[in-house]
């Protein structure tokens, strides 16, 4: 890396760590105010919200950081002439402005990293309960287990398999759940429904897992990290469980945390027609561009969530937006271009 990448990288860090405590700070002060505004009314504080609700507000202002750090360093260096200085000895705008995005993808990265790190991330849907019902059948599986637990164990089960063109039929009063293994208790096996053998215990290993399965029906999807989420649904996807709502929650969470790299993109005009502009201007410009490009990423999501678009598209409609208007834009003003 040359001394101009360093002293370019360096600097846009210093924005961002600085903008990262200040957005951070005053996301506490909100966060923490209305906290105890709900304090007031139930008498508790309510901790596990004030934290999961800061996480969230966090990750979702990480592209606002990137590109206002983006805009201060081009402010900082248009109003000390830089952009001169590297004209002067044969760098080009462009050259600087590849800097940028690099800057962008050092920031798509420690999103992501943030992003695997989500608190309470084994915690229920807000509609379990404790212990509820898990129930589920495909051609080949049939499971039925009564006031089944996240720790994995339940009663009242039912379970029948397709072994050699037979049906494997178990029925007991408890049962646990491990990785690759179900262990039965107090219940009786069948084969077709002939042949009934009574048991006090039964180890079943099965070719799917099973503690995967109580995860996707009653986790919270969006609170696993990427790579413990995408476990599960391959998990489940062995089953014949195949959800494009899962995996767009799944796919989701690279597509927003690549979002900083592809907003720095956007940034190419201030490099050769926009100049003279000042910390209020680059402020709201900063929170116009964020709002837009979170409208559009929204709405692609919210498409494929409603099976408008394929799925696997939707977490990149925003993406695929930006990257036109930079190519556009780049070819209109490829003339000015020098030193490529």
């Amino acid at each position: 890396m040359s001394l101009r990448s360093r002293y370019l990288i360096r600097n846009m860090s210093g924005f961002f760590v600085l903008l990262l405590f200040s957005i951070c700070l005053l996301l506490l002060f909100v966060q923490t105010f209305w906290s105890f505004i709900d304090a007031r009314h139930t008498g508790v504080f309510p901790w596990k919200m004030w934290i999961i609700n800061f996480y969230d507000s966090f990750q979702m202002l990480f592209p606002f950081i990137t590109i206002l750090s983006a805009l201060f360093m081009f402010s900082e260096m248009e109003r000390s002439r830089q952009f001169l200085v590297f004209k002067l000895h044969g760098i080009s705008e462009l050259q600087i402005f590849i800097i940028f995005i690099f800057f962008g993808f050092l920031c798509s990265i420690l999103s992501f990293i943030s992003g695997n790190f989500p608190p309470y991330s084994g915690q229920q849907r807000k509609e379990s309960k404790t212990s509820v019902p898990l129930h589920f059948t495909t051609d080949e599986f049939f499971l039925y287990v009564e006031n089944c637990t996240m720790r994995g164990s339940g009663e009242n089960v039912i379970f029948k398999m397709k072994k050699n063109n037979l049906f494997f039929s178990c029925q007991a009063r408890r049962v646990r759940f491990f990785e690759r293994k179900m262990v039965f208790y107090e219940g009786y096996v069948s084969y077709d429904d002939v042949n009934h053998k009574n048991f006090d215990s039964l180890d079943l290993d099965v070719n799917f897992d099973p503690l995967a399965l109580i995860e996707y029906f009653f986790s919270a999807l969006e609170r696993q990290p990427f790579f413990k989420l995408r476990s599960i649904l391959k998990s489940v996807e062995r089953l014949g469980i195949r959800s494009g709502f899962d995996w767009i929650i799944l796919y989701s969470k690279i597509s927003y945390s690549v979002l900083n790299l592809f907003i720095t993109m956007i940034i190419i005009p201030f490099f050769f027609a926009i100049k003279n502009l000042s910390r209020v201007k680059i402020f709201i410009i900063a929170i116009f561009l964020t709002l837009v490009i979170y409208v559009l990423y929204s709405a692609g999501i919210s498409l494929g969530k409603a099976e408008l678009i394929p799925w696997q598209i939707s977490p990149w409609i925003s993406h695929f937006v930006l990257l036109c208007f930079f190519v556009i834009y780049l070819s209109y003003i490829k003339v000015k271009m020098y030193n490529l």
